[in-house]
This record gives structure tokens, sequence and C-alpha cells, in this order.
């Protein structure tokens, strides 16, 4: 059932005073009678699809800043029909509402699907071979990783390797495993896991585990711990949707505010403050929009105790050894090799 938000009386007022700026000619009237029916429109673009069910709150802000900008093209359109103006925008709001959702929806698999490549292509793919690696670990007590933090357990994969018997690595892995018997470089993949989205599978453990010369419970933890980090950040992307959708209750006081004051000075304070909360609003949204991935790079740096420029430098570093592996694998398919 679609809910009405304005009274008939002002439904009607509204609808008139549209008709009424559609016929009139350019001037300064038209001008002032535009302003105020654009700031209507725009209220009235992001309440319609919320009132009526169409959108989320969420999507109903992500709405409101991409379709606020056609506020003026709605109002320039309407015409005398048999839908007074609240209807007309219901209607055409309904439908932009659904091809919204499912450009949304088409968006966020595209993304999911590039941090998937992004990060098979960075690690699983530099290591991957059509079968498991079998080799042993060198006798030595099992490596009790359970009460460990990420911090502990990430100093321990820096400062410990293991013996391995039986391993089969092509020389991409071989000269991996030789990079990362450095501590340094150690650290920067360390990082990088981290970082990356959830590519993690049993193959991917094993040949990390026989890169790194490490048991394979240790980077079981290591996951295990980012997972339980990524569930902390549930409870921080729900502060930031409730900060976000507060910020917009305030941008629309604001609005209002701006329309019923009459001094030119407070007109301009309050379109400052407007353009503070906006841009703080957009910068929520696109913090709650980063969520597919790894852990941010701010995150990991409070794991690890260490700066964030330094988590970036580190991520870079391993990156910019996988492609030197990466390059020695195609120089060993090329023909001739």
């Amino acid at each position: 059932m679609v809910k009405k938000l304005l009274s008939r009386e002002e439904n009607v007022q509204l609808t008139f005073s549209v008709l009424q700026y559609n016929s009139m000619r350019s001037g300064k009237v038209k001008s002032e009678l535009e302003k105020r029916l654009r700031e209507k429109t725009e209220l009235l673009i992001y309440y319609l699809p919320l009132s009526n069910g169409y959108l989320s709150l969420e999507e109903a802000s992500e709405f409101f800043i991409e379709q606020k900008k056609n506020a003026l093209s709605l109002l320039r359109a309407y015409t005398i029909s048999k839908l007074n103006y609240h209807e007309f925008l219901t209607q055409v709001l309904r439908k932009r509402c659904i091809t919204f959702r499912i450009r949304k929806k088409t968006e966020e698999s595209e993304i999911a699907r590039l941090h998937y490549e992004e990060g098979r292509i960075l690690i699983e793919e530099t290591i991957a071979k059509e079968h498991y690696p079998i080799y042993e670990f060198s006798s030595r007590a099992r490596i009790d990783t359970s009460g460990m933090s990420i911090k502990d357990l990430a100093e321990f994969m820096v400062k410990n390797r293991q013996e391995i018997k039986g391993e089969v690595l092509d020389e991409a892995e071989s000269y991996l495993q030789k990079k990362l018997r450095k501590e340094s470089i150690r650290r920067y993949f360390i990082t990088l896991l981290l970082y990356i989205p959830h590519v993690e599978n049993d193959y991917f453990c094993l040949k990390l585990a026989c890169i790194f010369e490490l048991e394979r419970s240790v980077f079981d933890r290591l996951f295990e711990l980012k997972e339980i980090q990524k569930d902390h950040d549930k409870e921080k992307r729900n502060r930031q949707k409730e900060i976000a959708n507060r910020h917009f209750r305030v941008l629309l006081r604001l609005e209002s505010a701006y329309n019923i004051t009459g001094s030119e000075s407070e007109k301009k304070r309050i379109l400052e403050a407007i353009e503070k909360v906006r841009r703080a609003m957009e910068r929520r949204q696109m913090e709650i929009r980063r969520t597919n991935s790894g852990l941010s790079q701010r995150e990991i740096a409070a794991c690890l105790g260490i700066s964030r420029s330094l988590v970036c430098l580190n991520i870079q570093k391993a990156k910019d050894i996988l492609e030197e592996a990466k390059k020695m694998n195609l120089k060993c398919c090329a023909p001739g090799h």
C-alpha cells in the first residue's frame, strides 16, 4: 500500500505550485519558486522510497545522493494528468528504485568477483598446482597457537620455520620459499594475507604451509583470527550505519531550517553546515561499502601494532615479489623452456 507523506491540502497546493512553475516564463519569481519546489522534490526523493518500502534506510540514503541531481528534471517533467505531483513522483521513483536495486545487486556481485580475482591472482594462482602438495614436517612437538593473538601469531610466523621433507615445488614456488626465509619478507606476506579477500581453502593453506615452512595449523589459526576480527567489524559497520542515518536526519533538518529562514547570513551559515554534514555522511557510506575485502589497512595496523603507512608498504612489497614469481612461471611456460 502506497503511503502519502502530505495531506490532501498540501498535495493540492504542491501540485498547483508545480503547474504554475511550469507555465511561467523565466524571471526572478520563477527562480524563487523553482528553488522552493526543488527542495521539496529532493525531500520527497528520499522519503517516498523509504515510506513506501521500496528501499531500506541505507539504500534510501544512497538513492537520494544519486537521484538528488534529477530533482529539477522531475519537476519540469510534470504536466496536468489524473495524478497529482506526489503520485507522479511515487510512480517514477518506484521504477527508478527497482532499477537501482537491480544495478546495486549486479555491482555488488561484480565487486565480490573482482575482490576474489585479485586475491586469487596475487597468491593462489602464483602457487597453484593440480594436486595437493605432499610433504612431511620434521619431528617436533605440535605447535599450539590456540592462545595467540594475531600479533603474537604473526611474530611466531616471522621467527620460526620447520624443515620439510618431500615437498614438490615449481620454480616460482621455490623462489617464494627462498624469499620467505628472510624475516622482513615474511612480515610483508603476513600483512598481505590479512589484507586480501577470503580465498582460503584446504589446498591454499597447504601450499602456504609448504612455502612458509610452517605447519598447516598455523594458517588455519591465522585465518580463524582474521574471521573473528571481521565479526567485530560487523558491529563497527552497524555503528557506521547508525551514524550515517543520524547525519541524514540532521541534513534534512538543516535543509528545512534553510527553507524557513529569511536571513541571508543565517542561510549562508546553514549552507556551510549542510555541506559539512553531507561530506561526513558520504564518508560513512564509503566505509560501509568497503566490507567484502579482508581486514582494512587500519585494522591490520591495530592488530599488528604497526603504523598504517607501514602496512601499505608491506602489502606493496609483497605484491612486487609475487609479480616477480609470476614472471618466472610465465618464462617456464614459454616455448623453448
